[in-house]
Formats: structure tokens, sequence, C-alpha cells
């Protein structure tokens, strides 16, 4: 990735890069979608440098405000749709089973 190619398409269809803050090493290409994930499972935040075609050189998240802006869109998306609900502690069955070394099941519940 040496940024000399062109931008083609507009900023919808960049393939975007990231780097690794464990290793420095670039990851992708990615979609927007995609780095939203990884931003949610705090993978990358405003100072994970990225890249994509276009671009000169690596810049952190919190600079590119393209890319800030379709991170807030997705997060608009993901806000819209309705949330799984998990069930609560009362709502699961509480089962431990354990067996002997006779082979005699037991099962405990509550």
């Amino acid at each position: 990735t040496d940024g000399t190619e062109a931008s083609e398409g507009g900023e919808a269809s960049h393939e975007w890069y990231y780097q690794e803050p464990t290793t420095g090493e670039p990851a992708g290409p990615w979609t927007v979608a995609q780095l939203h994930a990884r931003w949610q499972r705090d993978e990358t935040n405003g100072l994970t440098p990225v890249w994509h075609v276009g671009l000169e050189s690596w810049i952190p998240i919190a600079e590119m405000s393209e890319l800030k802006e379709k991170l807030r869109e997705a997060v608009a998306d993901v806000e819209e749709r309705p949330a799984k609900r998990r069930r609560t502690l009362d709502e699961v069955p509480l089962i431990h089973t354990y067996t002997n070394e006779q082979g005699q099941l037991y099962v405990y519940d509550t």
C-alpha cells in the first residue's frame, strides 16, 4: 500500500486499511461496516491509523472526517434496528448435571 493509485467511485467505495495496534501491520481491506464492527469490539479507536487508495499517508480515524461521518451513519443504522433482547436470569432455567463414578446421573435444577 503505497498510496500512488488514484481513487475512483467516491468515498463509499473505499476499501479501508488500519494498522494493527500490536504489530503496526496493515489489516484490510475493510468496508465501513466492518470497521464499525471492529470499533464496537474495541479493536480500533480514534487514534487508530487508517489508509485507503488515494491517501498519501496513514491518518488517525479521528482526523478522517469522511470516515467519521460514515461510522456515525453506521451507528445510526445499528441504533434504528430493533435490539435483540437477552433473556433475564429468571427466564433461563438453571440446571446442573453431574455423573458420578458409577454412572449415575444427577440433575439439579431450581
